[in-house]
C-alpha cells in the first residue's frame, strides 16, 4: 500500500497559475454582473464552486500532505483501526508522521504528537468509508474527506438559503472566504464546520431531531464542538419557540449520537482516551507549547516558564469562566440562533486564546463561524417574518 508519493512542487502561486483558466471565468462574470448592475448569478457562483474543487485536485498533486499532522495520523490512525490497534493507546513512532515530521521535536527528541491521537474518533469512524474504498487502489489522502466536507458544507448553505434575495451573494461570501486558507492544505476543521452548520440550519428550519444528529456527530469529531454545540443547545432550552419534548428529545439524540461513536473507544481504555484527548491538550502532559496566544504573551514578556505556571492557569480559568457566563446570559436574555453560533465562536476564541493550543489558522475557523452566525439569522430572519405573516393572516379571518 502506498502510503506516500511523488508530488509536483509547484508551490502556491503554481496552483493559481495551473487553475488560471477558472479564475479569468470568474473575474468575467464578475465583472459582467457588475457592468450590468445586477447581484451575482447562478453561473458565477458555479464558477467558483468549480475553480475551487480544481484547487482542490491540483493540492492532492502538488502540497505533499506529509505537511499535515492530522492528516497522517488520521490515516495512521484507521490503518492501525482496521488491525484491532486503539489509536489512542498505540503510539506513531517509525510511522510515515514521524519520518517527515522529524525536524519538531522539542522535547527529548520525540515528537510529542508520536505519542497521542488527539483528536475525538469521530474523524476515523466517518472517513472509514472513504479509507475502506479508496485504499484498495492501493493510494489513499484523508484530505479527500476534508474537501468533500467542504463542498457539502456549500451545498448545505446554497440549499438552505433558498428564496433568499441576496443568495448568490452570500454563497460567494462565504465560498471565497479568505480564512479558509487551510483548505488548501486539508485542516479536519472542516468536517466539523460541515456538521455543525447542517445542524444549524436544521434548527433554524425546526427539525431538531436531525439536527441534534449533526450536533452529536460534531461532538464525536472534534473537542471544538463542545463549546459552539452547548450553545446551541443552551439556546434550544431557552426559545419560546421549541416545545419542553423536542429540547428533551434533541438534548438526548446529541449526547446518544456523540455517545455512539466516542463511547467504544473510552471503554476499550478509559485512561488512555482522556490522556490524549482531554491531558494533551489542556497541558496535564507538561508536553504541550505555548502556541500564539495569551502563553506566547506572557513568554514574550519574559515569563518563560508561564506553560507549567499554576498561577497563569488559575488566571487563564478565571478570563475564560467568565466570558463563558457572560456569553450563555446574553443568549439567555434574547435566544436567537443567530446569538447561539456568534457565542459558540466568541468562546471558542476565548478558550484557543487562553490554551496552551492556539494556533494563528485557528482564527479562520472563528471566523467562519461568525459569517454562518449571518446565514443563519438571514433564514431565521425570514422564518421569523414568514410566521408573522401567516399568524396576522390568521387573525384577519372571521367566522361567518
Amino acid at each position: 500500500m502506498a502510503l506516500a508519493r511523488p508530488y509536483i512542487r509547484v508551490g502556491q502561486w503554481g496552483i493559481i497559475i495551473l487553475t488560471l483558466p477558472l479564475l479569468v471565468a470568474l473575474i468575467i462574470s464578475l465583472v459582467d454582473d457588475l457592468t450590468k448592475k445586477t447581484r451575482p448569478g447562478s453561473w458565477t457562483v458555479a464558477i467558483v464552486v468549480f475553480w475551487i474543487a480544481a484547487l482542490c485536485l491540483v493540492n492532492l498533486v502538488t502540497l505533499p500532505k506529509q505537511s499535515m499532522d492530522e492528516v497522517l495520523l488520521t490515516e495512521e490512525a484507521q490503518r492501525g483501526l482496521v488491525h484491532g490497534l486503539n489509536p489512542y493507546q498505540r503510539n506513531f513512532q517509525g510511522t510515515i508522521f514521524d519520518q517527515w515530521r522529524g525536524d519538531l521535536r522539542p522535547f527529548g527528541g520525540i515528537h510529542p504528537a508520536t505519542e497521542h491521537y488527539v483528536y475525538f474518533p469521530g474523524q476515523i469512524v466517518m472517513s472509514l468509508p472513504f479509507f475502506a474504498s479508496l485504499t484498495a487502489t492501493g493510494w489513499y489522502d484523508q484530505r479527500i474527506v476534508y474537501f468533500t466536507a467542504y463542498f457539502a458544507l456549500l451545498l448545505v448553505i446554497w440549499m438552505n438559503l433558498r428564496g433568499s434575495a441576496n443568495r448568490e451573494a452570500l454563497v460567494l461570501a462565504f465560498a471565497l472566504n479568505p480564512f479558509f486558507v487551510f483548505l488548501f492544505y486539508g485542516f479536519n476543521d472542516l468536517m466539523v464546520l460541515f456538521l455543525f452548520a447542517a445542524g444549524s440550519f436544521c434548527f433554524a428550519r425546526s427539525r431538531w431531531g436531525l439536527g441534534a444528529v449533526f450536533f452529536g456527530a460534531a461532538v464525536a469529531t472534534k473537542q471544538t464542538a463542545l463549546i459552539t454545540v452547548a450553545f446551541m443547545l443552551l439556546w434550544l432550552w431557552f426559545s419560546p419557540a421549541v416545545s419542553r419534548r423536542s429540547r428533551i428529545r434533541a438534548s438526548l439524540i446529541v449526547v446518544g449520537m456523540a455517545a455512539v461513536i466516542i463511547g467504544p473507544f473510552v471503554l476499550w481504555s478509559p485512561s488512555a482516551f482522556t490522556e490524549d484527548t482531554i491531558d494533551f491538550f489542556t497541558s496535564g502532559m507538561g508536553t504541550t507549547t505555548p502556541g500564539e496566544g495569551f502563553g506566547k504573551l506572557l513568554m514574550l514578556a519574559g515569563w518563560h516558564n508561564a506553560t507549567a505556571s499554576p498561577l497563569r492557569r488559575l488566571v487563564e480559568l478565571a478570563i475564560v469562566f467568565s466570558i463563558i457566563v457572560w456569553l450563555a446570559g446574553w443568549v439567555i436574555r434574547r435566544p436567537s440562533l443567530y446569538r447561539a453560533i456568534l457565542a459558540g465562536a466568541i468562546g471558542l476564541a476565548a478558550i484557543w486564546f487562553f490554551s496552551s493550543y492556539f494556533l494563528p489558522a485557528h482564527a479562520g475557523v472563528v471566523l467562519i463561524l461568525i459569517t454562518l452566525a449571518y446565514l443563519i439569522n438571514e433564514v431565521e430572519g425570514r422564518a421569523t417574518s414568514l410566521g408573522t405573516s401567516a399568524v396576522s393572516a390568521g387573525s384577519k379571518i372571521q367566522p361567518s
